[in-house]
């Protein structure tokens, strides 16, 4: 793999670094946490979208047309579901706390940076132990006119690898002048 498809694949996947994070806050208004151990957040789906916390199985969902901002990344999916590996509380200001195992985003799912890198698939699964996020269902991953494709795109995010599964293709075109 050469240097540039290297480097767009350990850029798109950046993406996802919000997840990187021990803990997830995440408030109806953007609000920062002012911690140094997490990350703040914003998650809302359009009008007719919904949100449970399931403190018995440890999961929130959010369900509908998600839109999902942490930093310099928004998330578009239908579904957006957080696992913990304890149960999430809410703290005075109303904010939901609690350490990461895992975060799934499904179908028709968008992820995307200012600089207009982008990936694109129908599911996305970041597992915080492993620090590694896997792409499937027609992943795509973009940096202007370069992009990487193939069933399965899996990423260690600890040192920058990706591995393209079942049959791969990469369009790389020369910087514009």
């Amino acid at each position: 793999m050469n240097i540039k498809c290297s480097a767009l694949i350990i850029f798109i996947l950046s993406t996802l670094i919000f997840i990187t994070y021990p803990t997830l806050v995440c408030s109806e208004t953007a609000q920062k946490s002012g911690s140094n151990t997490g990350t703040s957040g914003h998650i809302e789906t359009g009008p007719s979208g919904t949100f449970d916390l399931d403190s018995q199985n440890n999961i929130a969902v959010w369900a509908g047309d998600v839109i999902a901002t942490w930093d310099n990344l928004t998330i578009k999916c239908k579904r957006l579901e957080i696992y913990y590996n304890n149960i999430p509380k809410k703290d005075k200001n109303d904010k939901i706390q609690g350490s990461i195992d895992r975060i799934i985003a499904i179908e028709d799912v968008e992820i995307t940076r200012p600089d207009g890198s982008s990936a694109t698939t129908e599911k996305a699964v970041y597992y915080y132990a492993d620090d590694k996020v896997v792409l499937t269902g027609n992943p795509v991953l973009k940096y202007g006119d370069d992009k990487i494709k193939g069933p399965t795109i899996t990423i260690n995010l600890k040192d920058g690898s990706a591995k393209v599964e079942g049959g791969a293709s990469a369009d790389i075109y020369p910087p514009k002048k």
